[in-house]
């Protein structure tokens, strides 16, 4: 294979999802991972080969125990064998899966012992072909709900018809358009490909395609050509990813430091319509279930005389805004459970406490409670309202004045008059409720 000048060993490529979530913001790490490694295998690979294996075999062990639940499968690519970049070579094809993602992981680390290189042709390869087919072919087996995670080791650029678009003139290596020539048509042997023939694969596509699968590319140039790396930047950042160099010795830590880095990093997000699913992919935004109409308002019959019965009225109306709630709507959240939880230090005798010895802000509260406690109930009382305690209980989950004064009708229901009369001027003294209380209760006394 021919070579442009370069010191390079390899350059290795890490396309890295982050995980988020639905609608997908920040990221947490993941409960299931999947790595696929993918080797360049051609001809200029043979002296970087060897020790990226050994280096890549090491990184899997850390990467076990960087994240949880890690499977890995490895694939192969060249170029397109017989073609006009790699004539020589018939056999050669832009993409080979040897192991499809699987929990055991000898297979994977005796599949990459047994990877040689041979082939190849020119000096760019099928890398886009190669990320496309790891992203799309059903073969490769990632597991639903994973995170996915591509390896690329290569050592050059991929084909296509302008490396330079979108790159910066200030670092390009050729002037544009530096056409390495554009992917070729045709399934080229690949077992399960899902490709069209015919159809163009354009490199930025993919780079694209990548991004809106939730799989951004994280990249680490290994001894590679130093003009390259800029490229990578720019082609990783597209993704939502980044891309560094690694010296002799530090892939493990580098592929390591990726994965984790990976994890949190956030996904660029989806063109005008899409959002992210579950599976970290952009897909249409869904429209928004149908909204049912709410029920028409039952108008208030008309109800002449003192505010309890306009009140009381209110009760049994169903109009957008009644007068109970426009009297009595304002909010007491917490106002009977947080003090309620102070009281219960204070010891009680058959239920109830003595309030010489509770301290005065208090005291309006446990008068209350006593109140309750000690009120005779009736034998048809509602449910829910048969004991004290019930209707304590209610009492703390009040939200809003409106919530209580819709307890007193049970209440008058349940107890005697004489107890209902103490218990809703309790209420009004603590609850600072008198306008609403007691207009509330002559209407049903």
């Amino acid at each position: 294979m021919k070579r442009l000048p370069t010191a390079a060993l390899c350059l290795l490529t890490v396309a890295l999802p982050a995980w988020v979530a639905p609608s997908v913001a920040s990221a947490s790490t993941p409960a299931h991972t999947d790595v696929m490694f993918v080797f360049d295998t051609s001809g200029s690979m043979s002296g970087a080969l060897e020790e990226a294996k050994s280096e890549i075999q090491e990184a899997m062990t850390q990467i076990n125990t960087a994240l949880p639940d890690v499977q890995y499968g490895l694939a192969e690519v060249r170029d397109y064998g017989g073609s006009a970049y790699d004539e020589g070579n018939s056999e050669d094809l832009p993409w080979k899966l040897d192991v499809p993602v699987t929990a055991n992981q000898s297979l994977v680390s005796e599949a990459i012992s047994g990877l040689s290189a041979n082939g190849g042709g020119d000096a760019p390869e099928a890398y886009g072909r190669a990320l496309w087919e790891t992203d799309t072919n059903p073969t490769v087996g990632w597991r639903a709900g994973a995170r996915h995670l591509i390896v690329l080791v290569a050592d050059n650029v991929p084909h296509d018809n302008n490396l330079d678009e979108g790159i910066p003139e200030d670092v390009w290596v050729a002037s544009s358009p530096w056409d390495t020539g554009e992917e070729l048509p045709g399934p080229d042997g690949i077992a399960g490909t899902v490709y069209s023939a015919g159809a163009a694969l354009d490199f930025q596509s993919i780079l694209q395609q990548l991004a809106n699968d939730g799989k951004p590319l994280e990249f680490v140039d290994y001894h590679g050509e130093s003009g390259y790396l800029p490229y990578w930047e720019n082609w990783a950042a597209r993704t939502g990813g980044a891309a560094e160099r690694a010296n002799t010795g530090e892939l493990v830590s580098k592929l390591t430091g990726a994965a984790e880095a990976g994890a949190e990093a956030p996904l660029p997000p989806c063109t005008a319509g899409q959002t992210r699913n579950a599976e970290g992919k952009c897909a249409a935004t869904p429209a928004p279930p149908p909204s049912t109409p709410p029920p028409a308002a039952k108008p208030c019959a008309p109800v002449h005389g003192s505010i309890g019965k306009r009140l009381l009225a209110s009760l049994k109306c169903t109009a957008a805004q009644t007068v109970l709630e426009a009297k009595c709507g304002f909010g007491v959240a917490t106002l009977f459970a947080l003090p309620a939880k102070s009281l219960r230090a204070v010891k009680t005798v058959k239920g109830l406490y003595d309030l010489s010895k509770i301290k005065k802000p208090l005291q309006p509260l446990a008068k209350l409670f006593n109140s309750i406690q000690s009120a005779r109930f009736g034998k048809h009382a509602p449910r829910g309202f048969r004991t004290g305690g019930e209707i304590i209980d209610k009492l703390k989950r009040a939200k809003t004045a409106y919530d209580i004064m819709k307890l007193l009708p049970n209440i008058v229901k349940a107890v005697s008059k004489h107890d209902f009369s103490k218990i809703a001027l309790d209420i009004a003294d603590f609850a600072g409720l008198k306008a609403c209380v007691e207009g509330m209760v002559n209407a049903l006394e």
